[in-house]
């Protein structure tokens, strides 16, 4: 899998079924980088794949969250509490 080094894309919506809630888009569009940024692409694959990693593990139940793509101890231990409380949902594209 070839993919660029940014391009997140973040957008919040009301809910559906709940006007008072919103709900997040976040979906990945791949791009190259300009020459000048000297890409280097094994670098740019490895960062992604761990951005995926994690994003995919967000669709599980906070108890079965491993968070491996976190690849310090202590970062991971800190950023924990934080991201139990996220909870993504694939949806079908």
């Amino acid at each position: 899998m070839v993919v660029g080094p940014n391009s997140l894309r973040f957008k919040v919506r009301r809910a559906t079924n709940d006007p008072k809630q919103v709900v997040g888009v976040i979906f990945h569009v791949p791009c190259s980088p300009p020459k000048a940024f000297d890409p280097q692409l094994p670098a740019i694959q490895a960062t992604w794949l761990a951005v995926h990693r994690l994003l995919d593990e967000l669709n599980e139940a906070p108890n079965a969250r491993q968070y491996a793509s976190i690849v310090d101890p202590e970062r991971r231990k800190n950023l924990r509490p934080g991201l139990d409380r996220v909870v993504l949902t694939r949806v079908a594209t």
